[in-house]
């Protein structure tokens, strides 16, 4: 139903800019065809909870379902919805463009895996929502900007990942030093990072870094995360160091999608990186290629400029180099 869909998404919205302030984007802000099943399986994860409540406390059952007034009845029916809203979770994740195929067998999976979606994520938003804003209260206090470089960062590439960031900022002119993360916030965000893993069908890195500096007596912070790398900070400086790592941030090391089809495309853009590497132009219609694929891909606004920069670079370097080769064959 429509309704339904608008109340999920705008929930899942919600929440995320409540997690933009610890550097998760995991509710309707994933750079993903599946940002709304995202959303509908964090706001189907959050009743469950209430739904196991009302089945303890039945007097906190009529609170949340209506026109019940017999506490037996109450218990009796936020039970019955505890069961089945799991096995909800397990379809939703089954319909997901990185997870269609398979057979019964493999659905069944999904369903017994919704049990255990909604307790993991379900009791980590909780808690995220309670613990950040009581970790994070000066930053809502000074107003702090938040700003967000959405990405996939793949196991094996974590470290990389960091280590360019902070070469990035160094290039930038911007002081800063690796700091020591809360340890609830690093395990709750870890477990979040596991479970994107299997929703999107990804291996995924579950590590959290935080990086702290100043620049020109400013202050900001940088969290590099599996889905997210948020700066944080008074304006100028939080766009100063986005604007960087937007430019330069390497697409052979993250990726700015979590789908199999824009994945696949930033695959063959990073084969034709490989040849301007080597000093080898490539011929235009490749190029053209894969501006005209993209063309085809369902991606919000914010995921596909990203994906229309990587390209823009490819067209700007590539003739570049076509450029240079040919200053090259002109010289007697």
């Amino acid at each position: 139903m429509p309704i339904v869909r608008f109340l999920a998404v705008g929930l899942g919205k919600l929440l995320s800019k409540v997690f933009g302030l610890a550097t998760m984007s995991f509710f309707g802000r994933m750079p993903s065809r599946d940002d709304d099943r995202i959303a509908l399986i964090g706001v189907l994860s959050l009743t469950w909870l209430t739904l196991v409540a009302g089945a303890a406390w039945p007097a906190f059952a009529e609170l949340f379902i209506p026109f019940v007034e017999d506490e037996q009845f109450a218990r009796i029916a936020a039970l019955a919805l505890a069961v089945i809203t799991p096995p909800a979770i397990g379809i939703v994740t089954a319909t997901m463009h990185n997870n269609r195929g398979g057979g019964a067998k493999q659905a069944m999976g999904y369903v017994v895996s919704g049990y255990v979606y909604a307790t993991v994520i379900g009791l980590t938003v909780v808690g995220i929502v309670v613990t950040v804003p009581l970790l994070k209260a000066s930053y809502l206090l000074r107003r702090f900007t938040v700003a967000r470089v959405m990405v996939m960062i793949p196991a094996g590439e974590y470290e990389r990942a960091v280590e360019q960031v902070r070469s990035i900022l160094s290039d930038a002119g911007v002081d800063h030093s690796e700091e020591e993360l809360n340890p609830v916030i690093r395990h709750q965000f870890r477990l979040l990072g596991w479970i994107l893993a299997r929703v999107f069908n990804r291996d995924v890195a579950d590590e959290m870094r935080v990086l702290r500096g100043e620049h020109e007596g400013e202050w900001f912070e940088v969290t590099v995360h599996a889905a997210d790398i948020s700066i944080i900070g008074r304006r100028r400086v939080v766009h100063l160091v986005r604007s960087s790592l937007v430019e330069v941030l390497g697409d052979d090391i993250v990726y700015l999608t979590w789908d199999d089809e824009s994945q696949e495309l930033e695959n063959d853009a990073r084969e034709l990186r490989e040849f301007l590497k080597e000093g080898d132009a490539v011929e235009r219609n490749r190029v053209d290629d894969l501006v005209a694929r993209l063309a085809r891909i369902q991606l919000d606004q914010e995921p596909w400029d990203a994906m229309r920069r990587l390209l823009y670079r490819l067209e700007r370097d590539n003739e570049r180099v076509r450029s240079e080769r040919s200053e090259q064959a002109e010289v007697p």
